[in-house]
């Protein structure tokens, strides 16, 4: 080997002992050192002042299904369509309707359509000769067959049925040779009101059967069976004081007066009683028909603040 090589080879060891040194020194380097952990941060609690500050959810009062129930009371029915048009205008839902008596026919209008406007136009078109007839001589009143009704029920409510209601409606019957009461709540609307609206001094019995207006407690059962949870009573006849007779009307006055203290028996049946002031009226107060409607308005104005501020609608 001459003198070139062998100072050749020597560098060439020397830089590989260079490399395998660094590399050694590396490896150690990384061996020691340290090793790391990272502890979690401990949860803390929210204080007693941090919760007190929170507000608590707000629990939202399920709105009722108001089941409506217009009472007895002949020509006073027309109260009927002041209330329903205060609830109409205060857009306080109506789930359900049954009417009694005359509040029967009120009721089917309203249910046919929802509307409450729709009710006074159609109401205003009855004549007095339709519900009203008197004797010739002595001019008492003579009750008349439901069945001259047929013709304005005809006009108003055509061959509709209670089936397709916009609202469900139902109106208690009494049979008369069963004492069973009955809740109509199917067929054409002019097929089952005369069942439903015969009661002196207006109407005579019809195929046996009158008006149940003594049976508040299964209307409102009925209602309630159907989904109803909030029942209102609309009230025609007074609780004291008696009741404003005509002089034509005082053979049927016991009568009404019994009435009106049997619905009040009942009255635990409902959850909420609507009265109307139409005491001054005779049950036969045609001409007066526009005032008895007002008096309506004003008791449905009272009655709807009422619910809004009871149920918020």
């Amino acid at each position: 080997m001459n003198m070139k090589n062998v100072f050749l080879f020597v560098g060439l060891l020397a830089l590989t002992s260079c490399s395998s040194v660094q590399i050694k020194r590396a490896e150690i380097q990384k061996k020691e050192q340290p090793k790391t952990s990272v502890t979690p941060a401990p949860q803390t609690q929210p204080s007693e002042a941090q919760l007190a500050t929170e507000e608590p959810e707000e629990v939202v009062q399920e709105k009722p299904k108001i089941g409506l129930i217009l009472g007895p009371g002949a020509v006073r029915a027309y109260a009927h369509i002041g209330v329903l048009q205060e609830l109409s205008k205060s857009k306080i839902p109506i789930h359900s309707i049954a009417g009694v008596e005359m509040g029967s026919l009120v009721g089917a209008i309203y249910s046919n359509k929802g509307q409450a406007y729709d009710v006074e136009w159609q109401m205003f078109k009855m004549k007095e000769e339709d519900l009203i007839q008197k004797t010739f001589v002595s001019g008492a009143l003579k009750p008349l067959d439901v069945g001259t009704l047929q013709p304005y029920l005809q006009t108003i409510l055509g061959s509709a049925k209670v089936e397709e209601a916009k609202i469900p409606f139902a109106c208690p019957a009494l049979n008369l040779a069963k004492n069973q009461t009955y809740m109509m709540t199917k067929g054409a609307y002019t097929q089952m009101l005369p069942y439903c609206l015969p009661f002196a001094p207006l109407f005579h019995p019809y195929s046996q059967n009158v008006a149940a207006v003594a049976d508040l407690a299964s209307v409102a059962k009925y209602l309630r069976s159907k989904g109803a949870t909030y029942l209102v009573y609309i009230n025609l006849l007074p609780q004291q004081g008696g009741m404003v007779m005509d002089q034509k009307e005082i053979l049927h006055a016991s009568s009404w007066a019994a009435l009106a203290q049997g619905i009040e028996n009942q009255f635990q049946f409902v959850d909420k009683i609507v009265n109307i002031q139409v005491s001054q009226y005779t049950l036969t107060d045609f001409a007066k028909r526009r005032e008895i409607m007002l008096k309506g308005q004003e008791a449905g104005r009272a009655a709807a603040t009422q619910i809004i501020d009871q149920f918020g609608f």
